[in-house]
């Protein structure tokens, strides 16, 4: 791997793809890129300076050979922000599973939930949270069975008005009861 080491914020998405809306994996320190096994090795600043090594796709491979030296006072600024911004508009004080859909391509799962007016719309314990329309929170007493049924809610809502398949960004695990 080099052995130069650029400082500079870096958002990696889900499956080491480039930057995406939704979760991103943000790091300040990228260690080193080997574009041969297309991998990457990231310092985590969530987690005192752990590093990971991730498999990356081609468009963030390329982002990543193009990072120039940064000032890390800076990207923890922005690191800071960005925090920021994700607890004023997500439920993160919440019980919650992160995103449930993907964006499908040009447009965001949160709007396309809302607009179907579900934001608040609860089945048992669970609700689609009234801060995000992307999250379903456990209100205390939710079962797994109530959370399925509101993911399906919100993906037959958005399909009958917009014509979209929302897809899950969470995965199942183990039979409904």
């Amino acid at each position: 791997m080099a052995d130069e080491a650029p400082v500079k914020l870096i958002q990696i998405g889900p499956k080491g793809g480039a930057k995406k809306d939704g979760f991103n994996l943000v790091t300040e320190r990228v260690v080193a890129v080997n574009p041969i096994a297309k991998q990457v090795e990231v310092e985590l600043l969530a987690y005192d300076g752990k590093t990971v090594v991730l498999d990356v796709d081609e468009a963030a491979l390329e982002e990543l050979q193009q990072l120039k030296p940064g000032d890390g006072a800076t990207s923890r600024a922005i690191m800071k922000e960005l925090l920021a911004r994700r607890i004023a508009t997500q439920p993160l004080g919440e019980p919650n599973a992160g995103s449930v859909f993907r964006n499908p391509p040009s447009d965001f799962a949160a709007r396309l939930v809302e607009a179907c007016g579900l934001k608040g719309y609860a089945i048992g314990g669970a609700v689609i949270s009234p801060k995000h329309a992307n999250f379903i929170v456990n209100q205390g007493d939710a079962r797994a069975a109530d959370i399925e049924a509101l993911i399906e809610c919100a993906q037959s809502a958005v399909k009958a008005k917009f014509g979209i398949a929302l897809e899950r960004e969470v995965k199942i695990i183990g039979e409904r009861s």
